[in-house]
């Protein structure tokens, strides 16, 4: 009997498709679902907030300047006590600009790490690890969003009679009592006149909501 020899047959490779670039193809890890698109959005429209307070009222003191002029730098021919450096000092001005930066300055934050991360990380990386730690603080952040609203609601004198009478510890801080520009508060809810200088915020209601 003749030995035979068994015949190894070499195995078939399949023919690999190139690979398309990086450049047409989304990483297979980016984990764009519902949840991150709606936190951006929520990012966005919190920054846009942010912007209107800024815009509705610091923003409005320094565009308007028929009713709080700049200050006169010859103080000699000044005369115009309702000017933008008192208007700004204001209490309501104040609390609605201390609210706008606190809003832009979070959700802008997060808009920018939300970003990088999805466009530079997303695994597990420096970039994600930062997004998702401000994530974590926004509980913080709704905490002081919060106190920043009732110090506006506050800021607001609450009747003309204390804007025009006002005494607080023994000194008198109401509009009778004081020069124009050494008044604390801007609006007069008893003035109802439009386009006056101390005439009451129309918009305060739906502004505040």
């Amino acid at each position: 009997m003749s030995d035979t020899t068994a015949v190894e047959t070499a195995p078939v490779v399949e023919p690999v498709a190139e690979e398309e670039s990086s450049i047409f193809k989304l990483p297979s890890d980016l984990d764009i679902d519902r949840d991150e698109i709606l936190y951006g959005l929520a990012s966005l429209a919190g920054l846009i907030q942010g912007y209107l307070m800024y815009a509705n009222y610091p923003k409005w003191v320094k565009d308007e300047n028929t009713m709080f002029p700049d200050r006169d730098p010859n103080p000699s021919t000044y005369t115009n006590n309702e000017n933008e450096e008192w208007a700004l000092g204001t209490k309501e001005i104040r609390a609605w600009r201390n609210s706008s930066y606190v809003n832009m300055a979070w959700y802008g934050v997060n808009l920018l790490a939300w970003g990088f991360n999805l466009g530079f990380d997303n695994e597990g990386g420096r970039l994600h690890y930062v997004s998702q730690s401000l994530r974590r603080l926004t509980w913080f952040a709704l905490l002081t969003q919060i106190t920043f609203a009732v110090n506006v609601n506050v800021a607001y004198v609450r009747t003309a009679y204390w804007f025009q009478e006002a005494v607080k510890d023994g000194e008198n801080v109401g509009s009778a009592q004081v020069p124009t520009d050494e008044r604390i508060w801007l609006f007069n809810p008893g003035n109802i006149t439009p386009n006056e200088f101390d005439s009451r915020d129309q918009d305060r209601q739906s502004n505040e909501q």
